[in-house]
């Protein structure tokens, strides 16, 4: 055999091997941590994963080009039940996008979700989530958008929020947080929504310029504790995007609001 062709042979052979390793390319640390989540919390039969099959395949996931680390996981509304089990979905190390809003998942976010280095998206909405706002999240410093909104956590929003750098949308309403709005100040934060929470104070004036900040005077006003003061006081030149007045105020008591906020209408008057 001349030496081209044996050359040929050989760049054939490690064509065939490099092939093979894409096929069989498995996330198999990845694939265990799905495993052991999807044992530990209950969920409707339609979520089936094949163990004998690829992790990249099954339903809600995928993986990078090469199959090698799991980036989405994408479950919203299949039916979880129950809390996140510590040293399951925090040891997907590569995870880019995690959905898994519209369940039933209960409980505290776990702490080990700090180890997710690498998230971007997080949407865990319409769940039943509780406790203080996730001390873990505040570490995932590649945050682009975050939605914690109708679940039941309590508490106060943390200053370290800030650390969210790359933050453009904060989604918290419908939940239970109270006290004073923090001076969060990421550069890129475009939508805050803290509707339909306890929070009470000012309005923070070193937050962005460009925010469109979306609140709502609820039943606080309603209890009939809004009096003359100022529930929300607003820092001057700063337009505020949104404002939902509950559609339980009376008239008396949306003109003891100061101007403008008493120029808004409540969503009867849409």
């Amino acid at each position: 055999m001349s030496v081209i062709t044996e050359g040929v042979a050989v760049l054939m052979f490690l064509a065939i091997i490099l092939s093979l390793d894409r096929v069989v390319s498995e996330p198999t640390e990845d694939k265990q941590a799905l495993l052991a989540f999807l044992s530990k919390v209950p969920h409707e039969q339609r979520l089936q994963w094949n163990e004998s099959a690829s992790a990249c395949s099954w339903v809600g996931v995928e993986c990078d080009a090469t199959n090698s680390s799991v980036y989405y996981l994408r479950l919203p509304g299949v039916g979880l039940v129950g809390q996140i089990p510590a040293d399951t979905l925090g040891r997907l190390s590569q995870l880019r996008v995690l959905s898994l809003r519209s369940n039933r998942l209960s409980g505290p976010i776990p702490p080990d979700f700090s180890q997710l280095k690498l998230l971007r998206n997080v949407y865990l909405q319409n769940n039943q989530f509780s406790g203080e706002f996730p001390p873990s999240l505040t570490e995932l410093t590649r945050l682009t958008r975050l939605d914690l909104s109708s679940n039941n956590f309590t508490g106060s929003i943390p200053f370290s929020v800030s650390n969210l750098t790359r933050l453009t949308g904060l989604f918290l309403q419908n939940n239970g947080f109270s006290g004073k709005i923090p001076s969060i100040a990421p550069p890129g934060l475009i939508n805050f929504n803290i509707s339909n929470n306890r929070l009470n104070g000012s309005i923070p004036p070193r937050l962005p310029s460009s925010l469109h900040l979306h609140l709502q005077i609820t039943s606080i006003c309603a209890a009939g504790l809004c009096r003359r003061a100022t529930l929300f006081s607003l820092p001057r030149r700063r337009p505020l995007h949104y404002l939902q007045l509950s559609s339980h105020l009376t008239e008396g008591t949306k003109s003891s609001l100061p101007a403008p906020l008493s120029q808004y209408q409540s969503p009867a008057d849409y």
